[in-house]
């Protein structure tokens, strides 16, 4: 029963990664200008003097031009997604398990620290190398984004609570060998 308990637990601090995770990775709040004006790191902000096909070829230069270190952040976050979304089936598949549950719970710690090992590499990275390219002069607004904003924050939660994750999914898991 506690195991059990445990899994639950583990579950729904998973999906609170994946959530936080996600909703970092697809908001327009990584760069900001200390004001009202942010962008992502996918998603890029619109200018509404220009024309959808004009701002859509301008996002595309940006994110061509964008560093290596700051597409190497989208994909460790993508690949934390993917594990997160793994962890969760494999959460809900060791509820079916009846035989050999205590097995199948041994592979939730590893998955939250892998996770938060990605998640972490991929804010050192941004922190560290943030600095946003410059466009044409017809988008200066991208030229004054270069403060961290409320998207590289919840990135930061998302690391707590795969931590958490991680230190319930071993919890979970030495349970399921001791007790139930």
């Amino acid at each position: 029963m506690c195991s059990f308990l445990g899994q639950i637990a583990y579950g729904v601090l998973m999906f609170i990664c994946l959530s936080l995770t996600l909703g970092s990775l697809f908001s327009p709040g990584w760069y900001s200008d200390g004001k009202d004006t942010h962008t992502g790191i996918v998603t890029c902000g619109n200018n509404p003097d220009l024309s959808d096909q004009q701002n859509k070829d301008l996002c595309k230069k940006w994110w061509d031009e964008q560093p290596t270190s700051i597409k190497a952040v989208v994909y460790l976050m993508g690949a934390a997604v993917l594990i997160e979304i793994f962890a969760l089936f494999w959460t809900l598949a060791s509820f079916c398990a009846c035989c050999c549950r205590s097995h199948f719970l041994h592979v939730l710690p590893t998955a939250a620290t892998i996770t938060a090992v990605l998640l972490i590499i991929a804010m050192i990275l941004f922190g560290a190398k943030h600095e946003i390219k410059d466009l044409p002069e017809k988008d200066s607004n991208f030229k004054k984004l270069d403060s961290i904003s409320y998207s590289f924050w919840l990135g930061i939660g998302a690391i707590l609570v795969a931590i958490g994750a991680s230190i319930m999914g071993s919890i979970t898991a030495c349970l399921s060998d001791k007790c139930c």
